[in-house]
């Protein structure tokens, strides 16, 4: 079998299997539909956008865990503030009281942002319940220090790497894909928004960006490179289009080395 025959199946492979998609539609709706009914009154399974490497897109089968963001009506966060201090704590432990009486494994996650729901098949959700407001920003609860609201920008991330994707033929995805099927078999530690926000950086700034499948050995081993040389010291990595700052304190690069 060729080169660009094995690579075209191994991504093919890769991708999000049609069952797995429809389990986590399955669960993603679900999960809209009941917030919507206790905090909207409405009977739908629309209001939540998918985001991490599922949103962008960059998932491969090896998926377990997936993030959205669920859109609250506006007027809640004032009320919440109303009533006083420790505001964000009771907005979230609605919110968690509410998933928990479909999906009773509903917990606010250790770091006190997004509510975790895990499943018996070792997939979980994490549910950011979040205020829009202008330009597609939201505005969700952080329980650190001591409560308080932060921002998001998922929306200009998610655009990046969709016309990342199209402007290397398509080849951003399937890269980004491959290098978590590395991750996952090889146990590397580095997180796969780094994966994507790197992949991005070398792709789009290759000439070989518009390679064909007789080419993607080249381009994996020129990946693992870019991989390799960066900064030993650095564990924080800023992108443009990327609202925030990526913090990866694990080493990568000894693994990349090996690779490639």
């Amino acid at each position: 079998m060729s080169i660009s025959a094995h690579f075209n199946m191994f991504c093919d492979e890769l991708k999000v299997s049609s069952k797995k998609k429809s389990i986590i539609s399955l669960r993603y709706d679900s999960i809209n539909k009941k917030l919507n009914n206790d905090f909207w009154n409405i009977n739908t399974n629309y209001g939540s956008i998918y985001v991490g490497c599922y949103g962008r897109e960059t998932a491969n089968d090896g998926i377990n865990e997936i993030d959205m963001i669920f859109e609250m009506p506006s007027h809640l966060q004032n009320e919440y503030e109303e009533c006083g201090g420790k505001c964000q704590a009771r907005f979230l432990e609605d919110v968690r009281r509410s998933i928990a009486t479909i999906y009773p494994k509903a917990n606010i996650d250790k770091e006190g942002k997004v509510i975790k729901v895990r499943f018996s098949d070792g997939m979980s959700f994490n549910v950011l319940p979040a205020f829009i407001r202008d330009g597609g920003n939201y505005v969700y609860a952080d329980l650190t220090n001591k409560g308080r609201w932060n921002i998001t920008k998922p929306k200009p991330f998610l655009e990046l790497m969709k016309i990342g994707d199209k402007i290397t033929n398509h080849n951003l995805k399937k890269l980004c894909r491959m290098a978590k099927a590395w991750k996952q078999n090889c146990k590397v530690k580095i997180k796969d928004v780094l994966i994507d926000m790197l992949a991005y950086e070398f792709l789009t700034s290759t000439e070989n960006r518009y390679q064909s499948y007789s080419h993607f050995d080249t381009m994996c081993m020129d990946f693992f490179k870019f991989l390799m040389n960066q900064e030993s010291s650095k564990v924080s990595w800023n992108f443009a289009g990327c609202e925030q700052k990526i913090h990866n304190p694990d080493n990568f690069r000894y693994k990349a080395t090996g690779s490639f």
